[in-house]
């Protein structure tokens, strides 16, 4: 058994070497295409990272949100003083209150590229809470004129130490602190004092009072009481309020159409690449047959040439990917996951082998007596 086995991997092999430049047309038609399916795949994730990397690493597991926002934090309003009313009836002294709004600012220190800077402000209140971020330069702020700044900004312009203006609301702050690379709709996060979150709207200028947006725990939605359910809000899972994320689902489901759409040439490509050589090899099929080789040698002959090909391809574009990530700047969202990148490398294996199924059935048809008799 193993000597058979030994045989079709070398029959295999020697047929690979034999038509080099067959196998090695294929092997980068699928190496590109391969490349194609990571770089999406990456950059699908790197999108979706940016969407909202802040609400994933959270350990928050539920969003407490005013009622009819059907799961959207954006769409979420509510006074700071029914958020501190939910928190009572919560009773769960982990919990805070979270505000987050869009917004714009101007560099007031330095000149950037663009006039204003897209930005989304978070608010949460000082202390220790699971949703605090993580500090990797400059100091926490210690009055209500300062603020921290993901990292991200500073691809924008801003820097440590610049003082900023939102021009919708007329008001100003300096950054004091940056945090490490997290976002949140796309745009980098300003994490403010509640006191100063009040002043990025018009109504807590003119109420004194800030609209936050929802209240959040690390008690399971299952776990919320009916004192909270009873004050007309919407609860909802941390999976739910990122898939609601604006446009974060439409966006997902282009790129798993363009993937699938891809997995599916590939599967064609292989299939009538070896269609095609398997046909142009009737006549050495039927002679290896005529001098004992059995149709199930054959058939793993030609399934471990698939193997090797598919194989081949793979670790060449996993080895182009690698490159990629580490040369793209770090404007570019691209987000490489090393389990997604084996889950698709052996998803591909595999659909290679399906798609060359097609192609061994010319080998169960090849009738040896008929071409011995063609070859005299």
């Amino acid at each position: 058994m193993c000597r058979r086995r030994g045989e079709s991997m070398n029959l295999a092999w020697k047929e690979i070497q034999k038509s080099k430049g067959r196998y090695g047309v294929i092997v980068l038609v699928l190496m590109a295409t391969m490349y194609l399916v990571f770089f999406t795949m990456s950059l699908s994730l790197g999108l979706r990272h940016q969407a909202g990397s802040k609400l994933m690493s959270a350990p928050m597991e539920t969003y407490i949100l005013s009622q009819g926002s059907n799961g959207n934090i954006a769409r979420s309003t509510m006074s700071s003083d029914y958020g501190e009313k939910i928190l009572s009836a919560l009773g769960d002294p982990e919990a805070f209150i979270l505000g987050v709004r869009l917004s714009s600012v101007e560099n007031l220190t330095r000149e950037t590229e663009a006039d204003v800077v897209d930005i989304t402000y978070f608010s949460i209140p000082p202390g220790e809470t699971a949703m605090n971020p993580t500090l990797v330069e400059g100091r926490f702020p210690e009055g209500p004129n300062e603020v921290l700044a993901s990292e991200h900004i500073v691809n924008d312009g801003i820097q440590l130490g610049d003082d900023l203006q939102d021009d919708r609301v007329n008001t100003r702050f300096k950054v004091v602190g940056l945090t490490k690379k997290e976002t949140h709709s796309y745009n980098p996060i300003i994490y403010t004092l509640p006191e100063k979150y009040i002043d990025t709207s018009f109504w807590g200028q003119v109420t004194g009072y800030a609209e936050v947006q929802a209240v959040v725990t690390e008690l399971s939605p299952e776990e919320i009481n009916d004192e909270v359910r009873a004050l007309n809000v919407d609860i909802h899972h941390k999976d739910t309020i990122i898939q609601n994320l604006p446009g974060l689902l439409a966006q997902t489901a282009s790129f798993i159409l363009l993937i699938i759409a891809m997995y599916i040439i590939s599967a064609t490509i292989i299939g009538m690449f070896f269609y095609i050589i398997n046909m142009d090899k009737r006549e050495e099929f039927g002679l290896l047959k005529a001098f004992g080789a059995s149709d199930k040698m054959l058939t793993k002959m030609v399934i471990r040439q698939v193997l090797m090909v598919a194989v081949i391809s793979v670790v060449l574009s996993v080895t182009l990917i690698l490159l990629t990530s580490v040369l793209l700047p770090s404007i570019v969202p691209f987000y490489f996951v090393p389990e997604y990148i084996l889950g698709g490398s052996i998803a591909f294996v595999l659909i290679a082998l399906l798609g060359s199924l097609a192609s061994l059935r010319t080998i169960r048809n090849v009738d040896p007596a008929e071409i011995m008799g063609g070859t005299h």
